[in-house]
């Protein structure tokens, strides 16, 4: 498995570049997008005719208003679950993780959260993080 972190400066541009070109060779791709409901992901026009599949994940102070603690966490921990069983199916040749260095950045998810998402995926399964 190999896993990227992407830090350009143009990331909806080179995120839609390589989820095509990917996916242009017929090769199955995630996009997990953390982010806010009802933006509109730069990727969405491609995924009726590519094999992409783009999953919104809106969490607690990252496009849901925050919570109770104990709720905001069971929240983040069940998406996190939901994730990883997807990631480890091995469906995939490449999981992009869109905006999760956001996610990372606001304490939303943990280093260690993180490392669970990249462990899941099996080997063959590229990974890249913007």
């Amino acid at each position: 498995m190999l896993a990227y972190l992407y830090l350009g400066t143009n990331r909806e541009k080179d995120l839609v570049h390589l989820a095509t070109t990917v996916a242009g060779l017929r090769l199955p791709i995630l996009v997990i997008h953390f982010g806010p409901p009802g933006i509109h992901h730069p990727l969405a026009a491609h995924t009726a005719a590519l094999p992409i599949d783009l999953v919104p994940v809106h969490l607690p102070g990252l496009g849901l208003p925050r919570g109770p603690a104990p709720a905001d966490e069971l929240l983040i921990q069940t998406a996190l679950t939901v994730l990883r069983q997807m990631i480890g199916r091995g469906d995939y040749r490449l999981v992009i993780l869109d905006q999760v260095r956001q996610a990372v950045g606001r304490g939303i998810l943990t280093v260690a959260d993180l490392q669970h998402l990249i462990q899941a995926a099996p080997a063959g399964t590229e990974m890249a993080m913007t």
